[in-house]
């Protein structure tokens, strides 16, 4: 039963790796990194996220990607989405928490199937409005509906 599992929660990501990822991944992700959220302390249900950017990982273009997010260039680095699905990957999200602030984290998602992703808190925004000039509504809920 146990390589069932294994089996089932692996083409399961590999289904939703291909169809992009839906809010249940991303729940997955930012709670591997933190739960409950570091602002209010409770659940991620009710925050919201917005995928920034993605690149394949071990690239100059992630180096270049890492600097414009470490200076919230966020209009420069939206504008970035270099996917090869055959490729280790590097996303960068937006979680956007009830209390208005908003958090980045990196999530390293490997090619191999055996692997599971990894998500790393990156830092909290500074600059709220050049986000939400940037994301202008279009935050997705992390709500379990």
């Amino acid at each position: 039963m146990a390589i069932f599992d294994w089996w089932l929660k692996r083409v399961r990501w590999w289904i939703e790796l291909r169809s992009g990822d839906g809010p249940a991944q991303v729940l997955r992700d930012v709670r591997s990194v933190v739960d409950p959220c570091p602002v209010c302390g409770k659940k991620f249900e009710g925050h919201a996220y917005w995928d920034l950017a993605m690149v394949e990982a071990r690239t100059k273009l992630e180096s270049m990607l890492r600097d414009l997010i470490a200076q919230e260039k966020w209009d420069e680095a939206q504008k970035i989405r270099v996917v090869n699905q055959q490729r280790d990957l590097r996303k960068w999200r937006l979680y956007r928490c009830p209390t208005g602030q908003t958090m980045v984290v990196e999530v390293f998602s490997p090619f191999a199937l055996w692997l599971d992703d990894v998500a790393e808190l990156k830092s909290e925004v500074r600059s709220k409005q050049s986000v939400d000039d940037v994301v202008a509504g279009r935050w997705i809920s992390l709500s379990t509906r």
